[in-house]
This record gives C-alpha cells, sequence and structure tokens, in this order.
C-alpha cells in the first residue's frame, strides 16, 4: 500500500536496493511524495487518518475520484513524476458474449474498463516528461496481457526483470489447478498468450510493507500474480 511505502525508513529503502525492477530506492524514501486516488471516500479518509497518526501526512495524500480524472490532474503537476503504480484494477468480463459470471464487471478492455486506452495514453505523456515508469499489477493473466500490448503500443517500453516468468515456471504453476482461477484456467485452455518472459517478473516488485491487500492475500493462497514494469520514451 501507499501507506507503506511512504513510511519506509531510508534503511529499508537501501535494503531493497537490490529489487527485481530495478526502480530507484530513493522513491521510497523521505525524498519522495505520494498521492493515490480510489472511488470509495471511506477508503480515502481511513488511509488519511492512518497517515496522520504516523506522522507521514506531509508527504502522502489520497483522493476520491475517477481515475481518468486523477490523471488527467497529474497532467498539470508542474514537478516531475518518476513512478505511477496500477494495482489490481477491477477486471473486464473475460468474453461478452459469456453470460457465466460476474456481469456487473465492465465489459471490455474500452467499455468501462479503468486502464483504458485513454488512461495509458496520458500516462504514458505524463511519465514521458520526467523519463518514468509504470508498474502494473494484476492476479488476472488475460487482464495483464491485454493491458500490456496495449501500453506498448502507446509508446512504452518493457524493462527487463531479473527473476522473470519462463515457460518452465508458468507450466509448475498451471499444473495445480486447485491454485489457478478458473478464469485464468480458461485462458490458457482457449490459447490465450502467456504471461511469461523476460519483462515479466515472478517476485515482487515491491517491498514487503508496500504490498496491497490483493497482493498479501494472492501470496497466501499462492494465486500468480502478474507484474510488470514499463519505461515511457
Amino acid at each position: 500500500s501507499l501507506l507503506g511505502l511512504a513510511s519506509l525508513s531510508e534503511m529499508e529503502a537501501r535494503k531493497f536496493s537490490t529489487n527485481t525492477s530495478g526502480l530507484d530506492p530513493d522513491l521510497f524514501t523521505g525524498r519522495a511524495n505520494f498521492v493515490g486516488c480510489d472511488l470509495s471516500a471511506l477508503t480515502g479518509r481511513y488511509a488519511q487518518g492512518i497517515g496522520k497518526r504516523w506522522g507521514i501526512n506531509n508527504s502522502l495524500h489520497f483522493c476520491n475520484k475517477p481515475a481518468i480524472d486523477f490523471v488527467k490532474d497529474l497532467e498539470d503537476y508542474p514537478g516531475s513524476i518518476p513512478l505511477i503504480l496500477v494495482q489490481f484494477p477491477t477486471p473486464f468480463r473475460f468474453s461478452n458474449q459469456d453470460e457465466v459470471g460476474n456481469t456487473q464487471l465492465p465489459t471490455g478492455l474500452t467499455d468501462g474498463f479503468m486502464v483504458s486506452p485513454e488512461l495509458l495514453k496520458r500516462i504514458h505523456r505524463i511519465l514521458k516528461q520526467s523519463g518514468g515508469c509504470l508498474l502494473f499489477q494484476s492476479n488476472v493473466e488475460d487482464v495483464a496481457v491485454r493491458v500490456k500490448k496495449v501500453a506498448l503500443e502507446m509508446g512504452f517500453i518493457a524493462l527487463e526483470m531479473s527473476y522473470p516468468v519462463t515457460e518452465e515456471s508458468s507450466n509448475v504453476q498451471s499444473a495445480d489447478t486447485a491454485r489457478i482461477p478458473q478464469r485464468t484456467q480458461q485462458w490458457i485452455l482457449t490459447g490465450g498468450e502467456r504471461a511469461q518472459g523476460s519483462s515479466w517478473s515472478k517476485e515482487s516488485l515491491l517491498p514487503r510493507r508496500g504490498a496491497t491487500e490483493t497482493e498479501i492475500s494472492c501470496l497466501v493462497a499462492g494465486t500468480p500474480v502478474h507484474r510488470f514494469v514499463l519505461k515511457a520514451t
């Protein structure tokens, strides 16, 4: 979570300087400011209250608005933005024709999904000015694969990970179907592109203290998390 990242000591951040993503550890020390966005006003107020008790409100803020509006605001920020995190967005439906599952989900990548092509285009514009990076995480493999494909078309380039996801490690995970979400099993059966290769990380890209509740939940359950870092060029 941003609370965890904003409260890291310099020693803790330096210890993570050998992280798998190659991100600058200075991003996670008192030298950085953090701002998060969530549609839930209650979540934001709760997090802001914790930040106040921890004495980190000078470098941490939460806002309540749609992601696209938040990113539009960031375009007017006069300083450098070296890193944007997009973590575990609510997925879109697996198939528009498939009536099985949660019909409340967005119908597709370009129809109601938070990480829309417009959002990625604006993020790229922001990060290009500062040579920054986009870190993305999802526990839904087809969502991660599709988001990455669109982002690369926007002009991002994928960074190589220190601990990449190999075909062998993916096959080991896929063999344990009890831990693989049904949607991912369906994606594999239909021949979908796998989230594997040198730009996919099988290890967490953030200090453990900065992990979200969803990432911790996946870790405990053994559910794969699909991660990559893109640089704006």
